[in-house]
């Protein structure tokens, strides 16, 4: 069977599609079963506050709260207790260790350092590391918490909880539908 570039296209875009239907039904799912901030059940305190603070970097307090203020960290410590199979747990945790490791101060540099630090690994997200593949996805899962929680869906967006008001249709008003 001779694969054409129109097939290949087609084969390519469909499951381009599917990873994107899948991630957004992980979104919906962590969304749904995510009550907000309690006790961590993924990381520790000291990872939580390197994955807090990363994406605080990435979402920062404006007018409106940042990541931080939004509980991104306890999102995606509830994406890896509750959601994700052990298997990405736990990839996800050695991509994290692998940061520690190469930045073992990160928490104690100045946010000065932190932001250039994170503005580095951001121009090189898809360098396929470790250290960037975790960048990578903690910016992927701080953008998913961020705009599911209440800060960042009703104060960041333009939130509208009804679009437009509701205006009852008599049924008696339109007979019989057509078919063809």
């Amino acid at each position: 069977m001779k694969i054409t570039k129109r097939k290949f296209l087609m084969g390519l875009t469909a499951l381009m599609g599917s990873q994107a239907v899948a991630q957004a039904g992980s979104a919906y799912e962590a969304y749904l079963s995510f009550d907000g901030p309690s006790a961590l059940k993924f990381l520790t305190q000291s990872e939580f506050e390197v994955v807090t603070k990363i994406a605080d970097i990435i979402i920062p307090d404006t007018e409106t709260g940042g990541a931080e203020k939004a509980g991104v960290g306890f999102f995606i410590d509830h994406l890896f207790a509750s959601v994700y199979s052990e298997e990405k747990a736990k990839g996800y945790k050695a991509l994290l260790k692998v940061f520690q490791k190469e930045n073992p101060n990160f928490l104690e540099m100045s946010l000065k350092k932190q932001t250039q630090l994170v503005a580095k690994l951001d121009d090189r997200m898809y360098a396929e590391k470790p250290i960037t593949n975790f960048y990578k996805y903690t910016k992927q899962f701080t953008v998913m918490g961020y705009y599911t929680s209440q800060i960042g869906a009703e104060e960041e967006l333009a939130y509208d909880p009804v679009p437009g008001p509701y205006h009852q249709v008599a049924l008696a008003d339109y007979p019989k539908t057509w078919s063809t």
